[in-house]
């Protein structure tokens, strides 16, 4: 064994495995499978050699400097992805990329570009995946999952047979239009309930959650540099259905524009102590809630000041009241969507007469019948 899979086999005695990212949509056109710059003694390559057993794995218009490249970039050639040979080295059952590092111990892969591959080789993955307990298929797709349309044919992702879930670049757009004011509350509720709806339960569960990512401009930026809004943006993280994902230093107050603007290095001395505070009390909350890991989603809107989310079980719920505003907020007139009456009966009676700070949340945890526990934030 390699000292990596060595470390990597001790490692997985006492810790949770990262997910891998997969890209194999493409590779570098200095890969060893390609080897445009001979970077690789005499191994040869598709571009340097059409007996190269990678030779099948790409489609050259003009040998050896013209090929189908993902998005015109030379830099990375796009493999073929109905090439026996790559499908076989990707997720073949003996000796696969898959094989090998699910056999290791990892708990799962996120698809780069998800909706450059096929579907049936994203159903292949899925395959190999199902093969091993407790593993994970995220995909990066950045749209509406159930309706997703690319190259012109309706991708069925939350059918069951290839991903478990994706990037939730929808929910992050939610999350900074309302925080930005961008929608009344009602259509804030509607849209979020809709998603929701559209989206399969487990499927909606294993969604990769965030509030940026190395694609997206940071947080912090996106809300005008408010930290209060930031901290509301990680509350709602933590308390949507799928699973929370903090992008590095986001947590720590770094600011960035578009890529490669946000990927600044970490603060290291330097980080925003308040919001790292946030982050860890919602991690927290998140832990010891089950209603936020399982629990069904409902909305509370009290007049057009206070949005409310709900999570809840048989057993129990949660409710998390943002006010977005730069004002205090008095929590009445509430209007419920998603929600079962004897659940808004307590949330009505624990509500009454509240009244919320400028740029602030407040979280319950309730149970149907009484109060639990508490909390403010």
């Amino acid at each position: 064994l390699s000292l990596f899979q060595f470390n990597l086999e001790i490692y997985t005695k006492y810790f949770t495995l990262p997910i891998l990212d997969g890209v194999f949509n493409h590779v570098g056109k200095n890969s060893r499978y390609f080897n445009a710059g001979h970077l690789y003694g005499e191994q040869t390559g598709a571009a340097n050699d059409k007996n190269s057993s990678y030779y099948e794995w790409f489609n050259f218009k003009h040998y050896p400097d013209q090929y189908d490249c993902w998005w015109g970039v030379d830099d990375l050639p796009t493999v073929n992805k109905d090439n026996p040979s790559y499908q076989q080295f990707i997720y073949g059952e003996r000796g696969s990329v898959l094989t090998k590092w699910n056999d290791l111990g990892v708990d799962g892969w996120r698809l780069d570009v998800a909706d450059e591959l096929p579907d049936d080789f994203l159903r292949e993955i899925r395959h190999n995946l199902d093969r091993y307990d407790d593993r994970i298929l995220i995909g990066e797709v950045w749209e509406d999952a159930s309706s997703k349309v690319s190259y012109g044919h309706r991708r069925p992702y939350v059918s069951g047979d290839n991903l478990y879930g994706t990037m939730n670049y929808p929910l992050r757009q939610w999350v900074i239009s309302l925080l930005n004011g961008h929608c009344d509350l009602i259509k804030a509720g509607e849209d979020l309930l809709t998603l929701v709806e559209n989206y399969p339960r487990n499927f909606l569960l294993d969604c990769l959650n965030n509030l940026g990512t190395h694609d997206t401009e940071r947080i912090l930026t996106v809300l005008n540099q408010s930290v209060p809004l930031v901290k509301i943006a990680f509350a709602l993280l933590f308390n949507l259905p799928g699973i929370p994902c903090v992008y590095y230093g986001d947590e720590a107050g770094v600011e960035g524009g578009k890529d490669p603007d946000n990927r600044r290095y970490f603060p290291w001395g330097h980080e925003n102590a308040e919001l790292q505070k946030a982050v860890h009390y919602w991690a927290d909350i998140r832990q010891e809630c089950e209603s936020l890991k399982e629990g069904q989603t409902g909305i509370m809107i009290a007049g057009n000041e206070v949005l409310g989310l709900i999570r809840y079980t048989a057993d129990s719920a949660t409710l998390l009241l943002v006010n977005r505003e730069n004002q205090y907020a008095q929590v009445r007139d509430l209007q419920f969507m998603h929600v079962p009456a004897s659940l808004q009966q307590a949330i009505e009676k624990r509500v009454a007469g509240l009244r919320m700070a400028p740029f602030t949340t407040r979280f319950t945890e309730l149970n149907v019948i009484s109060i639990m526990a508490d909390k403010d934030n």
